[in-house]
């Protein structure tokens, strides 16, 4: 049995954090109920697994997902990940392999990544966009050898995968050639500071895992004598792998969890990370409306792909870094007390000027923080407003992202 010292959090504390923060998965659970096109509930290729380790099982946007586990409470789950390593089931998001001669013409009409900047084996975030400027999904795409790999939000499966295919068959149509394959198998996350640790310990070659960079991707390491792809990604602001594995699923992920340093997470962890991390979740922080921009996402958008200016959406976008915006997504910080939560008014005196989109207390500053959607004039990093809570209001003010600084492996 492991042995895990982590700072002692009080009950309310706790309480704050698995039913405050999860606020903003419950309203991800219903994003992904108006996005999902069957009621039916799946199960992950780890489910067994999950079960064993007595997860506490809830739905999210269709599948049977773990919340938490017993071993640790979120908060416990949530330093343990900053401080050594947690392996979580991500397997529930959606992953694509495109191929065919005109695939970057068509990846580039849908998304505003830059290919051209792209090595092979490396990737990037980057946006799904829509005809209006708006985001229709946040994604990671790769450029492998002969292929691309890509990684879009179980929320927006169904509706990824009908907007993708009608493009496709519109380049089909005019004699272009692009092919869409789904992945099966299992995709696990292991982040933390000694990820790369445990991860070794399993790999046959450890110095290919040694060498991989923020980003990286590689499509045949050998774990635990299993072919899978690894890419250095995630989504905590840790360091970290996500592994895609195809065969021998429980065997693998049995290596992972057998290493010291491990430990199972579950969704509410995920969340407080991600939020301390300042990375967005569809579906609250981003959407169909508002553009990179407005998502203060201008940085996904290269020179060069602003200079083509042939991606959809590109003359809203455009426009708005031209002219600029009304509104902008901004962090918030608050003092110790009341929690920030997902729709609740930002005011400015008397005057509401934005709303909260993502929001809950963070364990690793003690403090609640969040992020909202707020007038242009009123973004500034310094300036106090006020979150309106009920007939209270709670005082906050205008903070840089990430609130916790990250720590992605960004040079060999």
């Amino acid at each position: 049995t492991k042995i895990f010292a982590a700072e002692s959090f009080s009950m309310l504390t706790s309480l704050r954090l698995s039913r405050g923060l999860s606020r903003n998965l419950y309203n991800g659970r219903n994003i992904c109920k108006s996005f999902a096109s069957s009621v039916s509930v799946k199960q992950t290729p780890l489910d067994s697994i999950h079960r064993r380790l007595g997860g506490k099982m809830g739905e999210f946007c269709g599948w049977d997902m773990p919340f938490e586990y017993p071993s640790l409470s979120p908060s416990e789950s949530h330093f343990h990940t900053r401080e050594q390593a947690s392996l979580f089931d991500v397997s529930h998001m959606l992953r694509l392999r495109l191929e065919g001669k005109d695939c970057a013409e068509y990846l580039e009409k849908l998304f505003v990544a830059d290919l051209q900047k792209l090595k092979t084996n490396e990737g990037a975030y980057t946006l799904l966009m829509n005809g209006n400027g708006g985001i229709n999904d946040d994604a990671i795409l790769a450029k492998c050898d002969g292929y691309y790999y890509l990684v879009l939000n179980a929320a927006c499966a169904d509706k990824d995968m009908a907007f993708l295919e009608q493009h496709q068959k519109e380049f089909a149509a005019n004699g272009k050639d692009v092919q869409i394959q789904k992945r099966d198998g299992a995709l696990v996350a292991l982040q933390g500071p000694r990820a790369e640790e445990a991860l070794k310990s399993i790999a046959s070659d450890p110095n290919v895992i040694s060498a991989m960079n923020f980003m990286e991707t590689h499509d045949s390491v050998d774990l635990s004598g299993t072919t899978c792809r690894v890419t250095r990604c995630g989504y905590t602001g840790e360091d970290g792998f996500e592994i895609e594995i195809l065969e021998n699923i429980e065997k693998v992920v049995g290596s992972l969890l057998d290493h010291k340093v491990v430990e199972p997470a579950g969704l509410i962890a995920r969340d407080t990370l991600r939020l301390e991390a300042g990375l967005a979740l569809y579906g609250n922080d981003l959407n169909e409306k508002n553009s990179p921009i407005e998502s203060s996402l201008n940085w996904t958008i290269s020179k060069r792909r602003r200079e083509s200016a042939n991606f959809l959406g590109s003359e809203t976008v455009l426009h708005h870094l031209k002219e600029g915006v009304e509104e902008k997504r901004v962090g918030l910080v608050a003092p110790p007390g009341r929690l920030i939560r997902h729709g609740m008014e930002v005011r400015k005196d008397d005057q509401v000027i934005g709303t909260v989109c993502s929001g809950g207390f963070s364990p690793c500053l003690k403090h609640p923080i969040g992020m909202a959607y707020v007038k242009k004039e009123f973004s500034k990093i310094g300036n106090e407003l006020q979150v309106k809570a009920g007939k209270s209001s709670i005082p906050v003010t205008v903070s840089k992202m990430p609130f916790v600084p990250t720590n992605y492996k960004t040079s060999k």
